[in-house]
């Protein structure tokens, strides 16, 4: 579901407006301008309800469409670019693990990044995909001689992502698990980390 703190602030929003509006009526309208604000204050809650279920059916099927294979690869690309305008919070886990599709039809100035539709979608995010991208970055394979190319492409990709956002909400949310003791920070990790974001 989208998280309902867009519908309190939303509906915040409205009170306030409403209530400064209620300050220039005069007295003896003041019953009926209530009346008509109140009627008003429901119509606006159905309307923003109706917005936010649309929102939610199109980030679905957006989804949908970006996690099935058998789709072709440009419009999986379209897809994700949709859900990176939409900053759908729980497309996230399918961009993570759709990382390195490419859409060879974007591929034009010969930037090996360019084409990484996921990765892109993921950029437009910000810091709303901190926690979820470290943890990810977490969970792939450590940094060693003998890691496969896709595997090592996509922890340098994560690291991208992390480092495009706040750097410091994402240094503090990382340091809360090295200091939990979190065993995927391992010694090999928190090395490579460390170079990354000294850079």
């Amino acid at each position: 579901m989208i998280p309902r703190l867009y519908i309190f602030l939303a509906v915040a929003v409205l009170c306030l407006s409403l209530l400064a509006c209620s300050s220039t009526i005069a007295p003896s309208s003041t019953a009926e301008a209530t009346t008509s604000a109140e009627s008003d204050t429901f119509d606006e809650n159905d309307e923003l309800d109706s917005v936010l279920k649309q929102y939610e059916n199109l980030g679905k099927k957006y989804n949908a469409i970006l996690a099935d294979e058998n789709q072709a690869t440009d419009v999986r690309g379209h897809a994700a670019d949709f859900l990176g305008k939409m900053k759908f919070i729980p497309a996230i886990p399918t961009l993570i693990r759709h990382l390195t599709l490419a859409d060879s039809t974007r591929f034009v100035t010969g930037d090996d990044l360019e084409s990484l539709v996921c990765f892109h979608a993921l950029l437009k995010y910000g810091d709303l995909i901190i926690p979820s991208v470290i943890n990810a970055y977490l969970a792939e394979p450590d940094p060693i001689e003998n890691i496969s190319r896709k595997e090592d492409e996509r922890r340098q990709l994560l690291l991208i992502v992390i480092r495009a956002g706040d750097q410091k909400n994402a240094e503090i949310y990382f340091r809360g698990l090295v200091a939990t003791g979190d065993v995927r920070v391992t010694k090999e990790k928190l090395v490579e980390w460390n170079d990354h974001f000294k850079k």
